[in-house]
């Protein structure tokens, strides 16, 4: 039996490194916001439904302080990264994804 963690659990590290590779210079890449994040916290839940046998919802909820960078800039940098996170592009369309952004 191959047995892997739950999406929600084995993928906010991804998510995480995608929202800070947007805001702050990474090497060998090209960042946009050039804001390093003070703190960024990601947590991700799923929603089960055990009689359909599915996931029906995964909530993402992004916290972060980052220096000079304002409340719209972190909500676009977090949705941009959002569009290119894995795991929500496997699940659109099947999955209701619910993005909860806030800035400290």
């Amino acid at each position: 039996m191959n047995r892997r963690p739950p999406p929600a659990a084995s993928s906010v590290a991804t998510l995480q490194m995608k929202v800070a590779d947007g805001l702050f210079p990474c090497p060998n890449r090209t960042c946009e916001m050039g804001n390093e994040p003070e703190q960024l916290d990601i947590s991700a839940t799923c929603t089960f439904d055990v009689d359909q046998l599915k996931i029906t919802t995964m909530v993402l909820d992004v916290r972060g302080s980052v220096p000079g960078l304002d409340e719209e800039g972190f909500r676009n940098a977090t949705e941009q990264a959002e569009q290119g996170y894995p795991v929500s592009n496997a699940l659109r369309g099947n999955v209701d994804i619910q993005l909860n952004v806030s800035l400290d």
